[in-house]
């Protein structure tokens, strides 16, 4: 059996596309995994298993089945990607067949096992036996998972059965089934944890709507995610919510600003929006001194020409940076008292507003 042998996973999709029907390609790769690496596609294998694997199967034979069949295009590109990522001897074999009733190619994706994978077996092993585990007690198991490995368990999901919109992201499981309560169970997790904000399942659709609460947890998703329309949408869902929700400036930004700032005031966004503004003025000159800021980051406000003034508009998104150098009695030093007095009015009304 001719294998090809990848030096670049992104060239996945490529050989993937150019697949006829009753075409068959043997993928491996020259890569060297780090330790990380592994146990992350771990567990996305095990998101995947759970939405567009043989889950029965998986159950009966007491051993992951690693095999996924009649896929989409794009889904079989990101099970074949996450696959090749187990272990640096897996093989996987893409096959295209032609559904009958639609007429339509899809594609089985399958590692191929031999005698001398026992690290594949040992995984495959493995895999079952924290399945079980979370259909008896998914706290337990989910509990014990750092971030990363969380946020690869839920890119696995996503790349099965996910759906991204403008602003939200949902899911698709039927909640009768076994792996549809243990979806749903997952979810309930992320959401208890403060990573994603879950809304109530929709029997009808068959699908729950959520959106994601923690930036740095949708950032490695992003990366994670490797069905490409999903992951393009995904891009688009961070840009949003970067727009939306992350200040900008990191606190030694706020600082350099902050520190040659002249006046500050408070006014407030623009109809329909009410919320509250902070506005700093800085004197074209010293404005000189910080104008590198600019040069890193695509989501800082830009600053306005106002006669021999620049002025800069600070938003709510950056009221936890603002409360930090509020907190670091050393970086004060470098700021005029009434700045830091402004500040901390700011931050006072914006508290009083939420309560």
């Amino acid at each position: 059996m001719r294998i090809k042998y990848l030096t670049n996973l992104d060239s996945v999709e490529t050989l993937l596309s150019s697949l006829n029907e009753k075409e068959h390609i043997v993928l491996s790769h020259k890569l060297k995994l780090n330790p990380n690496s592994k146990r992350i596609h771990f567990w996305k294998t095990i998101g995947l298993l759970i939405t567009d694997g043989l889950f029965s199967l998986t159950l009966r034979k007491n051993k992951a089945v690693l095999a996924f069949t009649s896929l989409a295009i794009d889904t079989a590109i990101a099970v074949t990607k996450t696959l090749l990522q187990l272990s640096d001897k897996i093989a996987v074999k893409v096959k295209v067949k032609r559904r009958k009733a639609e007429q339509t190619l899809c594609y089985n994706v399958r590692v191929l096992l031999r005698k001398s994978s026992r690290d594949i077996n040992g995984i495959r092993k493995d895999m079952y036996l924290y399945i079980i585990r979370m259909l008896q007690d998914p706290v337990s198991i989910l509990s014990k998972l750092d971030e990363d490995e969380l946020c690869a368990l839920f890119s696995g999901i996503i790349d099965g059965d996910g759906h991204i919109g403008k602003s939200y992201i949902s899911i698709s499981y039927e909640m009768k089934t076994l792996k549809g309560r243990l979806i749903h169970k997952i979810l309930d997790y992320l959401n208890d944890n403060g990573y994603i904000k879950i809304g109530r399942y929709a029997p009808k659709k068959r699908e729950r709507f959520f959106t994601i609460k923690n930036y740095s947890f949708l950032k490695k998703c992003q990366e994670l995610v490797y069905h490409p329309l999903r992951r393009r949408r995904l891009k688009s869902y961070l840009l949003n919510y970067s727009k939306n929700y992350i200040c900008g400036f990191s606190i030694e930004e706020l600082k350099q600003l902050l520190s040659v700032t002249n006046s500050v005031y408070i006014d407030y966004r623009k109809p329909p929006r009410t919320s509250k503004v902070l506005v700093l003025y800085i004197r074209k000159d010293d404005f000189a001194k910080v104008k590198h800021i600019w040069l890193n980051g695509a989501f800082k406000p830009k600053p306005i020409i106002n006669n021999k003034r620049i002025m800069i508009k600070l938003t709510t998104k950056c009221s936890e940076e603002l409360s930090k150098i509020l907190q670091n009695k050393a970086i004060q030093q470098e700021i005029k008292p009434k700045i830091i007095s402004r500040i901390k009015e700011y931050l006072t009304n914006i508290l009083v507003e939420n309560i």
